[in-house]
């Protein structure tokens, strides 16, 4: 009995060492002189590749020569700029407000009702042209309150870019250029140098531009006030009022109303679905709908170029009681044709109760006016010069 006992115990130990042998490689060995060496272990199967296609290579942008930071703080930031400094701004639910100030300190700051929230700024470019960024860091905590970005700039800062997705945006007395990127909110811009914007859903509300305005917008109404360049609108669905224009204005829609008061340069306005109002305008007129009517008050030129016209609508044009020379060409192919002038005929009534056509003189003839509908009457009338006298 004590003598099996001892056997099984040594069984045991041998069997616990083969067990760890398993699991190490053996130490190698220097082979004995004039033995042959043994052959090479067969390698490894490598492994099936894995379906996931390696990851591109990342290559990092240079630097650039002009020193770059990034701070994260809880309080207001401020820095001395100089003239060429540009401002960026990125968010997407934070609401930015942009305010030009006298001097040469720029202050931003983030809150909350909960107070103050972390602001990101980024400096980059060269020295003589810096770009400065700011941003509000997106975390989980802030998303359910308002977190407002407010910054103060000198009025010469070009404000380069200001992005946000659902944010309302609002700039005001900055003399240089400004540029904005919106998703949904609304966008105010009173006193600013020159203004490019394109929005997905938001209103835009633009006064007091002292050079030329573009704008783009998917949906959402546009109001513009007071521009001393030109306007360039266009958008897919929403209503567009431009008022006082120093230069040229040109306006496209795909569904929505145009309406346009005192132009002093061209207007060049269309719509594929929208009535068109144009009070008073110095230069020369184009305005196209398919679906709506077209209307012109205003006074004409000496030599002026006005052509209205509409598929499906009404098209009318009052001008002064004592208009300068024109030659008018009024066509309607199931709608009536009326004028309040007495007009030279040169082409008489063309065709019956429908494809109606007349083309005559007033005049000396100079101006060129053309009134044309498919399904609506065409009219030339005798307006009130009270109602486009606002226009300066």
């Amino acid at each position: 009995m004590y003598r099996r006992t001892i056997k099984t115990l040594i069984l045991a130990v041998a069997l616990s060492v083969n067990s760890y042998a398993l699991g190490q490689e053996a130490p190698k060995q220097a082979p004995k002189p004039g033995a042959k060496a043994a052959p090479p272990l067969a390698p490894k199967a490598a492994p099936p590749s894995s379906p996931v296609e390696p990851l591109p290579e990342v290559k990092l942008p240079k630097a650039k020569a002009y020193e770059q930071t990034s701070d994260v703080q809880s309080g207001p930031v401020t820095k001395k700029i100089t003239q060429g400094t540009r401002i960026a701004m990125t968010s997407k639910t934070v609401n930015i407000k942009i305010i030009g100030v006298d001097g040469d300190t720029l202050q931003a700051a983030a809150t909350s009702e909960a107070g103050a929230e972390p602001l990101m700024t980024q400096v980059s470019g060269e020295a003589s042209r810096p770009r400065i960024l700011f941003y509000v860091p997106a975390s989980a905590p802030r998303r359910a309150r308002t977190i407002n970005l407010e910054v103060k700039v000198p009025r010469y800062a070009e404000v380069e870019s200001v992005e946000s997705s659902t944010g309302e945006i609002e700039v005001s007395d900055i003399d240089a250029p400004v540029a904005i990127s919106n998703g949904t909110g609304m966008v105010k811009v009173n006193r600013i140098g020159s203004l490019k914007i394109s929005t997905r859903g938001g209103e835009i509300i633009a006064r007091e531009i002292k050079g030329d305005l573009i704008a783009r917008s998917t949906h959402g109404d546009m109001t513009i006030e007071n521009v001393n360049g030109a306007v360039d609108v266009a958008a897919t669905n929403g209503t567009v009022a431009v008022r006082n224009v120093a230069g040229d204005v040109r306006a496209n829609m795909a569904t929505g109303d145009v309406d346009v008061h005192c132009v002093k340069g061209r207007a060049e306005l269309n719509s594929a679905s929208g009535s068109i109002m144009i009070i008073g305008a110095s230069g020369d007129v184009e305005a196209t709908t398919a679906s709506g009517d077209v209307t012109f008050k205003g006074a004409i030129r000496a030599n002026g170029r006005y052509r209205l016209k509409s598929i499906s609508g009404e098209v009318a044009m009052f001008i002064q009681p004592d208009a300068p020379g024109f030659t008018a060409t009024l066509i309607t192919y199931s709608g009536n044709i009326e004028t309040a002038f007495p007009l030279k005929v040169e082409t008489p009534i063309q065709g019956g109760p429908i494809n109606r056509r007349i083309s005559g003189r007033f005049g000396n003839g100079g101006a060129q006016i053309t009134l044309d509908s498919f399904s609506g009457a065409v009219g030339l009338s005798k307006g009130s010069p009270a109602e486009w006298r606002q226009c300066k």
